[in-house]
């Protein structure tokens, strides 16, 4: 934390740290999601938009935060689909292709 620099918000729906590292990507694999495109899916899904998900897996989401288990979210970036998973403790959240999950 930088002095003079309040902490952020903390929402009840997703906290934690966030570490993020440079992707060791296969050849032929799709390009990494930029910084932006990552903060953009950890905002939609720090805030309860949990993307294309059925309408079950957003209903198991909304009973995860009350009961502290693990949240899922589910988005479609430029033709690939991309999971952002916190864990149950809240203690990390990843993003990650489809294919990784």
């Amino acid at each position: 934390m930088r002095p003079g620099v309040p902490p952020p918000q903390q929402t009840g729906r997703v906290k934690g740290r966030l570490h993020i590292r440079d992707p060791v990507s296969p050849p032929l694999a799709p390009p990494p999601l930029g910084p932006v495109r990552v903060a953009l899916l950890l905002s939609r899904h720090a805030r309860g938009d949990w993307g294309d998900l059925e309408p079950e897996d957003k209903a198991a989401n909304e009973d995860a935060i009350a009961h502290g288990d693990r949240i899922l979210s589910r988005y479609a970036v430029g033709g690939e689909g991309y999971y952002v998973i916190s864990e149950a403790d809240r203690s990390s959240t990843c993003v990650m292709l489809r294919s990784e999950y």
